[in-house]
């Protein structure tokens, strides 16, 4: 039996985590974790992963532990095997569960954190729901949300990371705000080592626009055909290249290509497709401007990364993207090709707004913490539940 809080115990669940920003997040602290504490940081640290965290895992020489950690091929959100393996695996060897993103989709017998990054569930809006082809589609996606709400209520207390989303916990979920924290984002420390690019950065031959996003259907990426054809057509500059990152069946079968056919700009898109965490730097090394369509958001992590490399941002003009760019970018009417060409175009041809904007970029990472200042308030959290819970004693 543990006698101390010390020799407690700390499940880190990232089992429902298989694309987007929370894999690189979370990724990014199992790596602090292990490499600054070797997973004992006054308390042990255990992870159970999702195939896909395992593997990014692995693509920086970090393997999980035999005996120790656990890998779950099939998410708890749709197998109940999976729910049941992780719900046994923290009843016999975890103190205290910190779900990174969830919900875990389990009810733990120990205390419970749960990170919250779906702004569906927060904060989702009209324009975001116009995004969804067909009222079906619309209904499962605000049945879903209820029914996420339901399960992150089994949690103890929670952690976001915008101030957006903590309200919408106490309006939306009726979750108690005592118990809400908010940790802010940023990118990878990977980013954070790059060498800054200072003075004049001239444009390459081929200016190449990079969407670094997954294919969601708020991220909006079916815009970017009609964006390329205003950009050729009405402004005149036909060397660019618009690059994406959508793994390659499923964009095969988009509405991403469908449009790019329709409207005869196929050779100005380049699908580069899935991009693991550590060729992601190298990849905004080979573009020149950042382009973010997406209607909803919490903290996209695209936003530092893309300061951090010194890529200027073009965005829509919505709270959440200026919440996080602030001067550093310049914005479009949501879901506007023309006015988003309009900008495209005036970043092009001005070199000294381009400079200006990764100045600013610059400037701005510096109000973003850091991974260990993230970790820190997460530890902080950690301990702060288990020193109010329960110690077993011999």
């Amino acid at each position: 039996m543990k006698s101390s809080v010390a020799d407690r115990t700390v499940l880190l669940n990232a089992t429902t985590i298989q694309k987007g920003g929370g894999v690189q997040a979370v990724v990014s602290l199992i790596r602090l974790l292990i490499d600054e504490f070797r997973c004992n940081d006054g308390a042990r640290w255990i992870f159970a992963v999702s195939g896909e965290v395992r593997d990014q895992l692995a693509s920086f020489d970090h393997a999980l532990r035999g005996g120790i950690d656990l890998c779950l091929e099939h998410s708890p959100a749709q197998n109940r095997g999976s729910r049941r393996d992780l719900r046994d695996f923290a009843d016999q060897n975890a103190d205290l569960v910190f779900t990174f993103f969830g919900p875990a989709y389990v009810t733990f017998r120990c205390p419970h954190i749960c990170g919250v990054a779906d702004p569906w569930v927060t904060h989702s809006t009209k324009l975001a729901y116009s995004r969804l082809p067909t009222l079906s589609a619309k209904l499962r996606i605000a049945l879903l949300s209820v029914y996420k709400g339901l399960w992150l209520r089994r949690a103890d207390c929670w952690v976001v990371e915008h101030e957006a989303a903590r309200s919408g916990l106490v309006s939306r979920v009726r979750l108690p705000p005592r118990n809400i924290y908010v940790v802010g984002n940023n990118c990878g420390q990977a980013y954070l080592d790059e060498e800054r690019v200072t003075g004049h950065r001239a444009l390459q031959s081929t200016i190449r626009v990079l969407t670094f996003a997954a294919n969601y259907p708020h991220k909006c990426l079916d815009l970017i055909p009609q964006i390329a054809a205003q950009l050729v057509r009405e402004h005149h500059i036909n060397n660019v290249q618009f690059v994406l990152t959508v793994p390659a069946e499923e964009y095969a079968k988009s509405m991403i290509v469908m449009q790019a056919r329709a409207l005869g700009v196929e050779r100005y898109i380049c699908n580069v497709g899935f991009v693991a965490l550590r060729d992601g730097p190298a990849l905004y090394r080979s573009c020149d401007i950042m382009l973010m369509p997406s209607v909803l958001e919490t903290f996209s992590a695209t936003y530092p990364e893309a300061m951090s490399m010194g890529l200027p941002i073009v965005t829509s003009n919505l709270e959440f993207a200026r919440s996080v760019c602030r001067d550093a970018a310049v914005y479009f009417e949501p879901l506007n090709a023309g006015d988003a060409a309009r900008l495209l175009a005036s970043l092009i041809e001005n070199h000294e707004l381009r400079a200006t904007l990764i100045a600013a970029g610059y400037k701005r990472m510096a109000h973003f913490p850091s991974p260990m200042e993230k970790y820190c308030q997460y530890r902080a959290i950690v301990g702060r539940l288990m020193m109010t819970a329960p110690v077993d004693v011999d």
